[in-house]
């Protein structure tokens, strides 16, 4: 006889549109700065954004109610400044405030960091820090710097984990899965004679 444990595993994609909201932040002095409204490459730009996602997953569902599934889901958005990053260093003189020229280029803070932490930057790392910001000729491209790629809208990747509770429900559809659950059990009546 069996345990009475039933199992439905089912797998399927996903495709669409959506809306993306972004806020990109850094930390400068212990304290939270939102880079949008700083304007870091001179370009204001929208926090709203078009996203089209694409997935797939499954799903299984235990003893017909536990259901436990996994997607997977890349999404294309129709931006390129969800990290505030997008093409050039501007000047920076042309910059709305004294803390937008601070955190537009963090290549020093990082080699501080770096040596805060034990490990230093070594001549080679400090000399090719040396190479971003403004109008810098980088040595090893033989370009003027670049703070991005333009060229490429950004996109992203999603893994998600999720568990639900299956209610019964009156649809055909749950009824042609789960009748067992939809209807009413039978009983069996005998009908008996005692015999003297």
């Amino acid at each position: 006889r069996g345990s009475g444990k039933k199992i439905d595993m089912r797998a399927y994609v996903l495709a669409g549109i959506g809306l993306v909201y972004s806020n990109p932040t850094t930390i400068y002095n212990g304290e939270t700065i939102k880079l949008r409204p700083l304007h870091t490459e001179g370009v204001a730009y929208s926090p709203f954004a078009f996203s089209v996602p694409i997935g797939l997953g499954f799903n299984y569902t235990m003893n017909r109610h536990h259901r436990i599934g996994v997607e997977l889901t890349w999404r294309w958005v129709n931006t390129d400044y969800l990290d505030d990053i997008s093409s050039s260093y501007v000047d920076p003189a042309t910059l709305p405030n004294e803390t937008a020229r601070q955190v537009y280029n963090r290549t020093d803070d990082l080699l501080a960091e770096m040596t805060a932490a034990g490990t230093p930057p070594t001549k080679e790392e400090k000399q090719f820090a040396a190479s971003y910001g403004y109008n810098l000729y980088n040595e090893q491209t033989k370009k003027l710097n670049k703070r991005g790629d333009p060229s490429n809208k950004d996109n992203f990747l999603s893994l998600s984990v999720t568990y639900g509770y299956v209610l019964k429900g009156k649809n055909k559809f749950y009824k042609s899965r789960y009748k067992q659950l939809s209807q009413r059990r039978k009983v069996i009546k005998r009908n008996t004679k005692a015999k003297f």
